[in-house]
């Protein structure tokens, strides 16, 4: 047998609050707004309203945030890229570009720049100069 909690409201001794917190439940259209309301257990007026002012923000939010998704912002293709700044010719009249990126030049890795890097006075296995790792090497890059 089941024991019935009608007389154990929170708003037992309020009933005009326990009226009208039962016709906002009624009268809530949006089924999401409902569900939450009828989440609570026995919450007082007070809280019915802020859950359903909670959830319309909520739901308003949402609705905006979707409308901004489809206008048509810049969509991030690629997290890093390497950009050329500018050209110089070293000595024996050959040219090189300077690029800017968020790898390290002497390990790969995109978690610190060279400076920081342990591996830069390592010996590439590769090219047998002293600076990086096999694994960064620009000349077995070009091979």
């Amino acid at each position: 047998m089941r024991h019935c909690a009608f007389n154990s409201s929170k708003l037992k001794d309020r009933p005009q609050d326990r009226a009208l917190r039962d016709a906002y439940v009624i009268g809530i259209s949006n089924p999401k707004i409902r569900q939450a309301l009828l989440k609570e257990e026995d919450p007082d007026l007070a809280a019915a309203e802020k859950i359903i002012q909670v959830a319309e923000r909520l739901e308003q939010d949402v609705r905006q945030f979707n409308s901004w998704n489809n206008t048509n912002l810049p969509i991030v293709a690629k997290l890093q890229q390497k950009k050329s700044i500018s050209k110089y010719s070293s000595s024996n009249g050959k040219s090189f570009s300077t690029t800017t990126s968020n790898l390290c030049q002497s390990c790969g890795s995109t978690t610190h720049s060279r400076s920081e890097c342990k591996y830069r006075t390592f010996t590439c296995n590769f090219c047998k100069r002293t600076d990086h790792l096999e694994r960064a090497c620009q000349k077995k890059e070009k091979k």
